[in-house]
């Protein structure tokens, strides 16, 4: 593979592990995880924390809730992760636990306005 030229480091390697999906390196980083190694957690986090919180803004009513909600979506994985849960595609997993947040604070935002 070539690698372009990019004096962004941190941009090419998320968008590098963006693209490549379920690569080496993602599956070496869920098994340290799965062994409670923080460090692999931080890295994941690093790479996947932006896209996961701009998936968010646009789908919430504040930037406030969007924080909030990226949150618990990374706390949520790391207790599923080093549970021991199997994920294949990492990326993936972490865009369902966004959408089932969404979700989840829709639906009670629903249930508290309701009219009795």
């Amino acid at each position: 593979m070539i690698y372009p030229v990019c004096r962004n480091k941190v941009a090419f390697f998320t968008s590098y592990y963006m693209t490549v999906g379920n690569s080496i390196r993602e599956q070496i980083l869920l098994l340290k995880i799965k062994h409670g190694d923080v460090g692999a957690y931080a890295e994941l986090y690093d790479v996947y924390v932006e896209p996961i919180y701009r998936y968010i803004l646009f789908r919430v009513p504040s930037r406030e809730l969007a924080e909030d909600t990226t949150s618990e979506v990374f706390l949520k994985a790391w207790e599923k992760l080093s549970g021991g849960n199997e994920v294949r595609n990492l990326r993936a997993y972490l865009y369902q636990i966004a959408r089932n947040q969404i979700a989840d604070y829709y639906r009670k935002d629903h249930q508290q306005t309701l009219p009795v």
